[in-house]
């Protein structure tokens, strides 16, 4: 009796409300299972159950049930709700209303966007069917298979398939989460773009910016405006980034600057840092700070789990602590074994007081040590400082203003300022010459007091052109006093030849001298006299009777002109 009235009423109703066929705004019923003619309220309007379908022009809509307004053009449905828009275009709720005259659908519950290329997930869906454009909000979940989008809200435009995502932003691969109060998205390209600030965590590390463009496609971004890269090793502030998600690098430019958790710092103009294995890259100078010491270079590459690094192009090299500094075309340093190795044309420059010392060598290297007592327990108190060395190899040259030597390898202390000779070395001092096997040179406040001539040991002194007074043993020990020679102790096989002065500063003869040992004392840099032990001889030659040339010991050479001149050369 009830489907009979409302038969009755249906074919009763005015004409003026029926739909017309031709109208693509006009609300279409296609079918359901039973239809009621109902007033809810003042308005007439049909009510729908079971297998419910609709239609708008090229939208269908299935549903449960529905209630169609159909004077407003208005629906109300409800259950298992399907809207399709062509070919391209599904969407699913449990709830929605439907305005056929503005064609906008709202949805509530369970809703679901999916357009063949992109699945949306939201409590609640506002579809513009003629612009094709989805307004999301809250909880909101979009996927294109490639990249996961969580959001507050979320416009998406199905015919471009650009999405506006605000609060709340995150969008992750799998791997990196970004995250932003506002972020563009296109799924076409799966590029995401954020201003206003946002961050990029890729497991230890993460990235901040104003600005950042994500390509989903390479797995890469730039990000650019206050860049902040934090990893467990490095604190990174530059204003241009890109990072390769893939590699774990970052490629950056600009003034930059890094902050080790070591204390150290760096500043550089461009680099690229490999996170994955804490490696640095830079170039365009670079300043590393890590008191006591500091490396500048065109190029740095270093690598923090070996502690390994190279610099390359005008390197220099500085200890504050030793007043140290090395410069040179090339360096590589090992910060775990506290060495750096400098080569292509290094200098050492000590400064100590007024004076500084100048060493080149082609190769410098350069280490550092606890000073741990000989012999001490491992539970010992030790003298925790640290004392630096450097060794020199091939063609040394070393200049300081009481002191000048070459050498072909060396080894130099800061740290109690012993000179280590090895190999054809030679020191100068005033117009002294010194030469033998190996030479230790021992010096205080940067002066020179006292020189162990090992082996093949020769010291001269030039009185003129020709003219040498000469000394030779098996060892010989010089003692200095503010760099001047006061004395000397040759020993075994000792000779000697000198020149004699009258008063007038005349040459009267020459003394050649044979002994095991024997100490020859010096008074304002001339001989003074000599004092012999075990059995020496003498002779006396009267002046007249002395031809220089014949009074030369064996294996006596003159070496001046190797002699080191001024610091400028070494700087050269």
């Amino acid at each position: 009796m009830m489907q009979a009235n409302a038969a009755a009423q249906t074919a009763n109703t005015p004409a003026t409300t029926q739909p017309t066929p031709n109208d693509d705004k006009t609300l279409q019923i296609l079918s359901t299972d039973l239809l009621e003619v109902i007033a809810k309220g003042n308005k007439p309007a049909r009510k729908l159950i079971g297998n419910v379908m609709l239609q708008q022009g090229e939208v269908t809509m299935h549903c449960d049930s529905a209630m169609f307004y159909f004077e407003d053009n208005n629906i109300e449905a409800f259950g298992n709700i399907h809207i399709a828009q062509g070919d391209s275009v599904n969407i699913y709720s449990d709830r929605l209303l439907y305005n056929g005259n503005k064609q906008k659908a709202t949805l509530y519950d369970r809703v679901k966007l999916n357009d063949k290329t992109t699945d949306i997930k939201a409590d609640t869906l506002y579809y513009f069917v003629a612009s094709k454009k989805a307004v999301l909000q809250n909880n909101v979940f979009m996927t294109d298979k490639k990249n996961d989008v969580y959001a507050d809200k979320v416009e998406y435009f199905v015919n471009t398939k650009k999405a506006e995502l605000y609060n709340n932003v995150r969008l992750t691969d799998g791997k990196v989460n970004i995250t932003a109060q506002h972020m563009d998205y296109d799924v076409n390209s799966q590029e995401g773009t954020y201003s206003g600030g946002g961050k990029l965590v890729d497991g230890s590390t993460t990235l901040t910016s104003e600005k950042a463009h994500y390509y989903g496609a390479t797995k890469k971004t730039v990000f650019e405006e206050n860049v902040h890269l934090i990893s467990p090793e490095y604190d990174l502030h530059t204003p241009l980034l890109n990072y390769d998600i893939r590699t774990e690098t970052a490629e950056f430019s600009g003034q930059s600057s890094i902050k080790g958790k070591d204390g150290s710092t760096i500043n550089t103009n461009s680099g690229v840092y490999d996170t994955k294995n804490d490696r640095l890259k830079l170039s365009q100078r670079t300043a590393v700070n890590n008191p006591p010491q500091t490396l500048i270079a065109d190029d740095l590459d270093y690598n923090k789990v070996t502690g390994f690094g190279k610099a390359r192009g005008n390197v220099l090299w500085t200890d504050t602590s030793q007043n140290v500094t090395i410069k040179s075309q090339a360096a590589d340093f090992d910060d775990k074994n506290h060495t750096v190795l400098a080569y292509n044309r290094p200098v050492l420059i000590n400064i100590s007081g007024k004076d500084t010392l100048f060493l080149t060598a082609d190769t410098l290297k350069g280490f550092t040590q606890p000073n741990k007592p000989k012999g001490a327990k491992p539970d010992a108190k030790q003298d925790t400082t640290r004392q630096k060395a450097f060794y020199a190899y091939r063609n040394v040259h070393i200049f300081r203003p009481d002191m000048q030597g070459i050498c072909d390898s060396l080894v130099y202390s800061t740290t109690d300022s012993v000179f280590r000779m090895y190999y054809n070395p030679i020191i100068w001092s005033d117009n002294n010459q010194l030469y033998a096997d190996t030479i230790i040179a021992y010096t205080k406040n940067n002066r020179l007091q006292q020189v162990h001539l090992i082996r093949s040991a020769f010291m001269a002194t030039k009185e003129q052109e020709g003219v040498f007074n000469q000394v030779k043993a098996k060892n010989i020990t010089g003692f200095f006093n503010d760099s001047t020679i006061t004395h000397i102790f040759a020993d075994g096989n000792a000779e000697s030849i000198y020149y004699i002065k009258n008063e007038k500063q005349e040459y009267s003869g020459l003394n050649r001298a044979q002994s095991k040992q024997m100490y020859i004392y010096f008074k304002s840099k001339d001989i003074d006299r000599i004092s012999f032990l075990d059995k020496p001889e003498a002779t006396f030659y009267p002046i007249q009777q002395v031809h220089p040339a014949d009074f030369i010991l064996k294996g006596f050479q003159w070496q001046e002109k190797k002699r080191p001149q001024r610091p400028q050369l070494f700087l050269q």
